[in-house]
Order: C-alpha cells, then sequence, then structure tokens
C-alpha cells in the first residue's frame, strides 16, 4: 500500500456546521451535509485517502459508532463529506466541535446549534419558467433556478437533477451549480409525447423545485421570432439600448396580430455583460416586443428569446455584446468563427465583411491579414493563396471572403485573420479560424426515430421545428460539421426553413454546439401528406450515418367527401365530359374544407362496359387518377371521355393517410344519355 500523502489544509466547503434541535426528542442532530475541501499545497491527489472526523465536547456522538469513535469518510478528489444526519447531541447546550483529520494535519470547525426550522433561511426559487410546462415535441424552454441563504446568493452550489419519464426529454445534467449571482440554469428540450417530470434539489437543505411536462406530437409553429434591433447584436456599456423582437405569423410572414407575450431568459451561465432588463415579459405592438437592457460590463451575454406559453414558436438563441465603441463604425464580420478540417478548403460558407453603422461612402477595398504569418492558413483567390491582401468592396458596402485553405495544423489550434481599412477610423475586426478534430461516428436521438417514421401534424406551408431530432457526434466535441440531406417521397412535400440558396432547401450543414450536439434544422410543409426522411453525413466522410424517418399527416382527417350538385349525370356518349369535382370537409356537419393532400379517384366501368376513360394531362386514357385539394377543399376530377356504348360507370373519389389506408370515400354514378 502506498504512503498516503498529509494535508495541508482544510477549509468547510458547507453552510456553518450546525445541529437542529427538536424539543419533542430533547435531540439535536446535523440536517445537513458537512462537505470539506482537503488541500495539499504541493499539488499532490489525496483521491481515495481516508478522511477521521472526531467530536469533541460532551454529549455527543457519531450515529451507530461508540462514544468517542471517530468517524471515517473517503476523499474525492479534492472533497470529503459527512452525511446528514450521523451527528446526534443529548441536549442543546454545551460546547462542540468536529475535528477533521488528514494524514499529520488536522483543524477542528466549530458546532452550533439552532431550532428546528433552520432550513428555513435557505430559499430555491424558480426565477424564469412555469411549475408546469406544455412543450410539443422538438420544442424547448430554459430554466433559471436561484439560490439564497438569509437573502444573500450562494455560490458554487449544487443541485441535484432527477427526472421521471426521462427519456421523453434531451438527456439531462445529474448535477447544476450556481453561479456567482447564486443562479444556475437548465435547458429542457421535448423529444417524445407523453409526461415527464423534473426535481431540482438542494440537499444541503433538503429544498426542491417539481416540473412537470406534457409533451405532445409535433405541431406546425404559430410565430417566428427574429432580432430586429441591433441588427449587429452589439450594445454600449452603461447605455440603456432597445433590443427588439420581431414576431411573424408562420404562415403569412407578416407581423402577428395582437398583443403576444414574449419573454426573454438569460443564461445565468454565459452572462459576462451582466445585462439588466427593464422588464423580461413584455407584449408585442404591431407584432414587436421591446425591451430595454443596459449592460454593466464589457462581454457577451446569452439569453433565449420565447413565446408564453412555450412552444407557439421556437426559442430564438441571441448573444448580445457589449462593448464600450458600440457607437463607432467598425468593420463587421459573419460569422465570427469558423471551423476548418486540417488539410481542408472551404469555399462553401462565405465570410461577408462590412461596416457598421454604414459609411456613406464606403472604400474600394478592405485588408486581410493572416495574423499567425507561420501559419499554413491562407485566403484562396482564384488559384492563389495569400497571407495578406484585398478584398473587393461591392455596391452594398460589403466585401466577401469565399474561400480558406489550410494544412496539417493540429485540432484545437485557433489561427486569426485581421480585417481593416488601412487610413480610415473604422476599428478592424478579427475572423477566429478554430481547427477542428474530424469526428468518425456520430448517434441520431432519439434511436426510435431512425427507426420508424415520426408523425407530424401540420399545416399546409408552416414551419415545423424538429431540434428535439439531433446528431451527437463521438468524443462530443464541438465545431463538428453535420451535413443535413432532406428526402422526399412525394415533391414539394417539405424543405428546410429559411434557405438562402436553392440547394439550402433540400442540404443544410450544422456545426455541433457544446456537447457535441447538431440538431435537425427546422423545416417548412408543402401542401400535401406524405413521408419523407433526413440522411445525416459528417462533413469530410461520404459513409451516411443513419437517417431520422417522418410523415406528415393531415392537421384534421377527412371526414366527408361531396361530388358538385351539378346537372352532369348524364352524358352524351363519344364526347368528353369537361370536369366534375369533390369538396372533402373535416367536419361530417361539411362546414370546414380541408385543404391540402390529394384525392384518388377511380372509374369503375365494369357494369356496362361502356369504354369510359379518363383523358390524362399526358393523353393517355386511365380508369385512374390523382388531384391535388386546393384551399377551398376542392379537388377537380379530370376530364372523361365518354363511351360510344349507352350505360354507366362509376367515379369513387377517396381520401387516404400516408400510410394508403382509405379515411373516406363517395361514389357518384355517371348515365350516358340514349336517344
Amino acid at each position: 500500500m502506498p504512503n498516503q500523502l498529509s494535508a495541508t489544509d482544510i477549509q468547510l466547503a458547507s453552510q456553518p456546521l450546525q445541529l437542529a434541535y427538536d424539543v419533542s426528542t430533547n435531540l439535536a442532530k446535523s440536517s445537513s451535509v458537512w462537505i470539506f475541501r482537503v488541500l495539499n499545497s504541493r499539488g499532490e491527489s489525496l483521491d481515495g485517502q481516508p478522511a477521521f472526523f472526531h467530536l469533541i465536547g460532551e454529549d455527543v456522538h457519531f450515529s451507530g459508532i461508540g462514544a468517542g469513535e471517530p468517524w471515517k469518510a473517503t476523499i474525492h478528489g479534492d472533497l470529503v463529506e459527512l452525511p446528514q444526519g450521523v451527528v446526534l447531541l443529548r441536549g442543546k447546550t454545551g460546547e462542540h466541535s468536529l475535528l477533521v483529520k488528514v494524514g499529520d494535519f488536522s483543524k477542528p470547525f466549530p458546532i452550533t446549534i439552532v431550532g428546528d426550522d433552520q432550513h428555513s433561511d435557505w430559499q430555491l426559487k424558480l426565477e424564469e419558467g412555469k411549475p408546469s410546462t406544455n412543450l410539443s415535441v422538438g420544442g424547448s424552454f430554459l430554466f433559471v433556478f436561484s439560490l439564497k441563504y438569509r437573502g444573500e446568493a450562494q455560490k458554487e452550489k449544487t443541485l441535484e437533477v432527477a427526472a421521471a419519464n426521462a427519456d421523453r426529454l434531451e438527456p439531462l445534467p445529474s448535477k447544476l451549480v450556481t453561479l456567482e449571482n447564486g443562479q444556475a440554469s437548465l435547458p429542457v428540450v421535448a423529444t417524445k409525447p407523453g409526461k415527464a417530470e423534473i426535481t431540482i434539489t438542494h440537499a444541503a437543505s433538503g429544498s426542491s423545485i417539481k416540473l412537470t411536462f406534457e409533451i405532445s406530437e409535433a405541431v406546425a409553429r404559430q410565430y417566428l421570432l427574429e432580432l430586429l434591433k441591433p441588427a449587429n447584436r452589439k450594445l454600449a456599456v452603461s447605455r440603456q439600448d432597445a433590443v427588439q423582437i420581431q414576431v411573424s405569423d408562420a404562415k403569412s410572414k407578416t407581423p402577428a396580430s395582437g398583443a403576444i407575450k414574449v419573454v426573454v431568459v438569460p443564461d445565468a451561465a454565459h452572462d459576462l455583460a451582466g445585462i439588466e432588463w427593464m422588464a423580461k415579459t413584455v407584449a408585442t405592438r404591431n407584432g414587436i416586443a421591446e425591451f430595454l437592457a443596459t449592460p454593466k460590463a464589457v462581454g457577451t451575454s446569452h439569453v433565449v428569446f420565447q413565446i408564453d406559453p412555450a412552444g407557439l414558436a421556437a426559442p430564438l438563441p441571441v448573444a448580445l455584446t457589449a462593448q464600450t465603441n458600440a457607437g463607432e463604425t467598425q468593420l463587421t464580420i459573419s460569422p465570427e468563427t469558423v471551423d476548418l478540417l486540417p488539410n481542408s478548403v472551404d469555399d462553401k460558407h462565405p465570410i461577408h465583411v462590412f461596416f457598421d453603422p454604414p459609411l456613406a461612402e464606403p472604400p474600394a477595398t478592405i485588408g486581410f491579414k493572416v495574423l499567425e504569418s507561420g501559419s499554413s492558413l491562407r485566403v484562396r483567390q482564384g488559384t492563389l493563396q495569400w497571407l495578406a491582401g484585398e478584398l473587393k468592396v461591392g455596391s452594398g458596402g460589403e466585401a466577401i471572403l469565399q474561400s480558406l485553405q489550410v494544412g496539417a495544423e493540429a485540432p484545437g489550434t485557433t489561427l486569426h485573420i485581421q480585417f481593416s481599412v488601412p487610413g480610415s477610423d473604422a476599428q478592424p475586426c478579427v475572423l477566429n479560424v478554430t481547427i477542428a478534430a474530424q469526428a468518425q461516428a456520430a448517434k441520431l436521438m432519439p434511436p426510435g426515430i431512425a427507426t420508424e417514421a415520426l408523425p407530424l401534424i401540420a399545416d399546409w406551408r408552416s414551419l415545423i421545428s424538429l431540434s428535439g431530432c439531433y446528431v451527437l457526434v463521438d468524443g462530443q466535441q464541438a465545431g463538428v460539421s453535420v451535413e443535413f440531406h432532406l428526402v422526399t417521397e412525394v415533391e414539394k412535400l417539405v424543405e428546410f426553413a429559411a434557405p438562402e440558396t436553392l440547394a439550402d432547401r433540400l442540404i443544410r450543414t450544422v456545426k455541433t454546439k457544446a456537447g457535441g450536439r447538431a440538431a435537425l434544422p427546422d423545416i417548412v410543409s408543402g401542401d400535401g401528406v406524405g413521408k419523407f426522411h433526413v440522411d445525416v453525413y459528417l462533413v469530410g466522410n461520404h459513409h451516411r450515418l443513419g437517417s431520422f424517418h417522418f410523415s406528415v399527416e393531415q392537421p384534421r382527417p377527412a371526414q366527408a367527401v361531396v361530388f358538385s350538385d351539378d346537372p352532369y349525370a348524364h352524358l352524351l356518349p363519344g364526347r368528353t365530359f369537361n370536369s366534375d369535382y369533390v369538396t372533402v370537409y373535416s367536419d361530417l356537419n361539411q362546414r370546414t374544407p380541408l385543404h391540402g393532400g390529394t384525392v384518388q379517384f377511380d372509374l369503375d366501368d365494369s357494369k356496362s362496359r361502356t369504354g369510359s376513360r379518363f383523358a390524362l394531362a399526358n393523353g393517355e386514357f386511365s380508369l385512374h387518377a390523382v388531384a391535388p385539394i386546393n384551399l377551398h377543399g376542392r379537388a377537380v376530377m379530370p376530364d372523361i371521355r365518354v363511351g360510344e356504348e349507352a350505360g354507366s360507370f362509376d367515379v369513387r373519389a377517396s381520401v387516404s393517410t400516408a400510410e394508403g389506408s382509405p379515411l373516406v370515400t363517395k361514389t357518384k354514378t355517371y348515365t350516358i344519355a340514349t336517344f
């Protein structure tokens, strides 16, 4: 057995040592976990070594151990704990202390006795969010908790996270740690319909908060959120500025009507600017929610804007940067950081360089320079590679860097390209180029969607959030480029939302965030039903990792099909009958037309063999045809070439599910007139 090392200092890492006195039993006991940090000045690890606790004073002892005997515990990392309830005292008088010994070093700590209501000094509070939340699959919400002791914020305290039906949520951390302001944040993303429950507990005080979730099927979002102001996402330190969020109708893309509540939720773990918000919930006016924000320090704060109630719109994460020169003209780049693989060329993600605010007379060029001149990073212009040079400024006052290349740089290295205008007062800017490690494998989450189609109940031409489906790369690497390829069985069934190019409609590249996750981008539904899947690749690797499977279904199932009330039931032989139609309703009272989808028409000529057929658009004749349902619920039947023989034939109209199972059918008989 190796020689044990001695501590050089022991510090209390929990609240002061207290025993809670119960008058009904005349006993006082430790009602929280006592935690100590064991230090060694030589930097040697004490992990795994024993620590011994000795009680000093009368009528005090450890539970289950004889009087005067020490309690032994093992050091984990640099902490050692004395469990709750193991220190017992008869009565509530006298002086008592606890001696903690590790190796040759020991240190005493005083023990005080308090009434049995000492937990009331602690307050665990839900700052952002509600105890009961409704989410749809893919929906998310950022919850913020605060912990105080006697009104003072408590930093570096552990909050335990436990979940029931956790498979209905994205994986959750087992613990949260409070920050300097006593707050801790927890993002929750729904992945599967049903009920879920999360309990947040501060074990030292026994305080807890329970969150319950009712998760429904993925549905179309009613609203879209977009940052209007500040467009450059920059604020001035110690100055109150307006932050405006545009709320638009997801279908019409016009400003949403009415007063819609928008909530800003700061990410407590990433709030370097310390932004103070005059109000965290604001109602829209003319589709705009205006918040008043005052940064207290230079830095970047991450916030999330979301609709109340959650689920009506996909949350909008925004990073706001506070700086001292926010009012000066400066060069700005978008994006500010790019990732490159070693020995690669990236000509698919242009970097935009522009002036903010815009200059009345912009210069003809903007200069660039690789700051690490000894590196292999180069700017490509045509077939040439440059360490420094110029970019041409276009008519809109913007320059575009189209292509970068890098050699065998080590993963994790960050290189820099500076952009500037010599002789100009405009502040320069720097592009961060991070060399990413190439991930070789990834998992598709949740696993079930990789094999079975997830039904999406969506109205036509609506936004559907799929962020509850994501790719988790091996090693949980951030900055890995994941490529999603959308493949549909029905033309124009769906496409990726907000495409910048034609190719973006069906192919989208997303970089993994912290934790190695890349969420499936939002999609926009078309005007039909059917199945589609999304194939997943790692950029630079042509092996398909897997696929997500979905089916777009009617927002409401068809309940009735009605042929037109027309005078065409008797037809002339040998003529072409110009189109009848049916109307499809989503209610039995036939008041609400169903829009989108298709109607299958089948002509049954078996009774009289008249020779009648549908005349299709391609010039062919057939007994079967399919017609789309328009916005008024109507599906127009193809023209019918009426046969020469007397008699009658039937036309059956049917509407089916995405799987092909008939929902409703209706048949109409047509008679060929005889003279």
